[in-house]
């Protein structure tokens, strides 16, 4: 009856019933001491576009600066290098750019050679968190930041200022600023309940890092419930305050922190890294982040963060509810047979019986649970 297999085997399938129950809402836990983790997660940061926000944001304004070219164009010549980017902007610049090359004819855009066939290009290259260049059509087009397109030439300026929903992807044309693709981001539609999920699930902390401006940024994150907001980041920004933040917990002997980042695209991959629990929000298609990611979402929806925090706390409790029941029925049964209570055959068989529900009770994990949508 002195059986120590509550503890040798409830827990194994405790965690990997939890791991089961994440794998049917869609989430993938690549260790069990990664659920375990998730059951502790005290700091969670959150990317904004296309994590806090939809997937695509969408072109809304062009900004001529050069009189001699005209919006389409720059559109439609940023929208072919688009195609080459991995950057979550890059799929709606992509997408209104080759919504105008089909649509259009060859009177209206003289400059290009041919509207009819496909561009020529060549010499792609990206920096993460700058932009991307490339060759198209014998012109170099370069697209991202406004240092980046200009080559630091910040003379070349645009006065305009952007909405507070708005963010903005400037354009240059051989080294010359043309114009500044304007796209609108929006909240996911369950972000804000997400977040009161996760305060409600015991988060202490819940901070955005963004690339994009602060009033963006700041718009985003008020209406989805976020105060602490750290704007104007780049990818290596970003790791430097994950870094400085685990520092700090453990500087200040905070054992029980475990901070985690949300994000996708490539340009969180090494963030999310850096983490102690790193969760990359894909369709499936993000490599590199899920790659470095411990737990990757393949639904695309951001609840999903929120469920995983809910399953990994419900598979913590049933873990430890099969081991206590266990040891304790063995307890029990040990100190009757030690008085004569119970005969040597049947203390064999109530020992099975013993393992039977602490097993049983361990796999009460898989048991479907409320999801957040």
């Amino acid at each position: 009856l002195a059986t120590p297999c509550p503890l040798l085997i409830a827990v194994p399938v405790a965690c990997m019933a939890g791991t089961g129950r994440l794998a049917k809402l869609g989430i993938v836990v690549k260790s069990q001491d990664v659920l375990e983790q998730l059951s502790r997660v005290t700091d969670v940061f959150f990317d904004k576009t296309g994590t806090l926000t939809v997937k695509q944001p969408q072109v809304v304004n062009v900004d001529v600066i050069d009189t001699t070219q005209n919006a389409d164009r720059i559109v439609m010549l940023a929208g072919v290098l688009e195609t080459y980017s991995q950057h979550i902007l890059a799929g709606g610049i992509a997408k209104a750019g080759a919504s105008l090359w089909e649509n259009a004819h060859p009177s209206s855009v003289p400059q290009l050679p041919s509207v009819r066939e496909y561009p020529v290009v060549h010499s792609v290259k990206e920096t993460a968190g700058q932009g991307i260049q490339g060759v198209v059509d014998g012109i170099l087009v370069r697209v991202g930041r406004h240092k980046y397109v200009t080559e630091q030439n910040t003379n070349q300026t645009i006065g305009k200022s952007l909405a507070a929903d708005e963010m903005a992807t400037y354009v240059s044309f051989d080294g010359v600023l043309v114009g500044r693709i304007v796209l609108k981001d929006v909240p996911r539609d369950n972000a804000k309940s997400t977040i009161a999920s996760l305060r409600a699930l015991g988060v202490r902390t819940i901070a955005m890092l963004t690339g994009d401006g602060l009033q963006a940024a700041t718009t985003i994150g008020k209406s989805v419930g976020i105060d602490s907001v750290h704007a104007d980041l780049l990818p290596q920004d970003k790791l430097a305050y994950v870094k400085k933040h685990n520092y700090n917990a453990a500087k200040n002997k905070k054992d029980s922190t475990v901070t985690m980042m949300v994000g996708d695209g490539v340009n969180d991959a090494p963030v999310l890294a850096a983490a102690d629990i790193g969760v990359a929000v894909t369709d499936g298609t993000d490599t590199a982040a899920s790659e470095c990611a411990q737990v990757v979402i393949m639904n695309n929806n951001i609840a999903s963060v929120a469920n995983a925090v809910s399953v990994a706390k419900h598979t913590k409790r049933v873990m430890m509810q099969s081991v206590l029941l266990g040891i304790g029925l063995a307890i029990v049964s040990m100190i009757l047979a030690a008085f004569g209570f119970i005969p040597a055959v049947i203390g064999a068989m109530m020992q099975e019986i013993i393992d039977v529900i602490s097993i049983t009770w361990a796999l009460t994990a898989l048991r479907s649970r409320e999801k957040i949508k």
